[in-house]
């Protein structure tokens, strides 16, 4: 898990920078949600935290499950981040509430998906205890897909699931 290490602390100066530079232009908060320039900061979320607070207790699920998603390869887990971003991004700018949608939830609950239905796609015994240890592990994780606080964005862990779900079906069946 160390060797993510190179990658977090330049992005999160990336994060810092690229944060302000969204929020001013509104994409956050849907004002200007059918803007063109806005695309970009769909790619950016996962990156974007509110506070340090934010940022470390969404590392540690996004490390562990990145670990088990680079299991099947680095290609498999490069195109299905890829996808499970770019997806539920574009759901959340088009269906997400006008608040503010930022962190690695969505992309968190996208692998929490792709896990556990690649054990429904492709059973094999190493699909099956994946889905089991995340199921395990992170099993709590499936109360983020409703709303609970209004800070929250349940919309984004919704459609992060339903991303991975949906990337598990269109590469595994």
């Amino acid at each position: 898990m160390w060797y993510y290490l190179p990658i977090i602390f330049p992005l999160s100066q990336y994060a810092y920078d690229s944060q302000r530079n969204c929020h001013t232009n509104g994409f956050y908060n849907h004002r200007h949600k059918s803007q063109f320039w806005s695309i970009p900061c769909i790619w950016i979320s996962p990156i974007l935290h509110a506070d340090a607070n934010h940022l470390f207790f969404n590392s540690i699920p996004l490390l562990i499950l990145a670990d088990l998603m680079l299991l099947s390869g680095l290609d498999s887990f490069i195109l299905t981040t890829l996808y499970i971003v770019t997806l539920a991004g574009i759901l959340l700018w088009i269906f997400g509430r006008p608040a503010i949608h930022i962190g690695a939830s969505n992309l968190i609950m996208g692998y929490f998906g792709y896990l556990l239905s690649a054990a429904f796609y492709r059973p094999s015994a190493m699909a099956i205890i994946l889905a089991i240890v995340s199921l395990y592990y992170f099993g709590g994780l499936i109360l983020g897909l409703f709303p609970t606080k209004e800070r929250i964005s349940w919309e984004g862990h919704l459609f992060g699931f339903i991303s991975g779900i949906a990337v598990a079906f269109y590469f595994l069946s």
